[in-house]
């Protein structure tokens, strides 16, 4: 069965009360344990804000440490499930909570 990455960009979670942010998480972990139990769930987690840009090939590489992006193309976090096709994936992405708090989600299908 192919698999998807789902990747969570942007969001605004700074208007939300910090004693409703637990209520927030525990709608991912939901999310996650639906997928869980329909078998699909490959992996999943969220991500720290700090970005590091790497550029260029061997000599020629560098790294930039805590690359500015703008906040709503920053990855917050991803699933990896297993859908039939990629219809079924998106109807599993559209149940993903993150479109409820402002951010936008990237659905890819991995090569395999």
């Amino acid at each position: 069965m192919p698999e998807y990455l789902l990747l969570l960009r942007g969001g605004d979670f700074s208007d939300v009360p910090a004693d409703d942010l637990k209520d927030v998480y525990a709608k991912y972990m939901a999310y996650a344990k639906k997928l869980r139990e329909e078998n699909r769930l490959i992996g999943g987690n969220d991500i720290k804000d700090e970005v590091t840009i790497i550029k260029g090939a061997g000599d020629d590489s560098f790294a930039h440490r805590d690359a500015e992006m703008p906040a709503h193309d920053k990855v917050g976090g991803y699933f990896l499930f297993s859908a039939a096709n990629l219809e079924a994936a998106i109807d599993v992405a559209d149940e993903c909570p993150h479109n409820l708090y402002g951010g936008y989600m990237e659905l890819r299908e991995i090569n395999g």
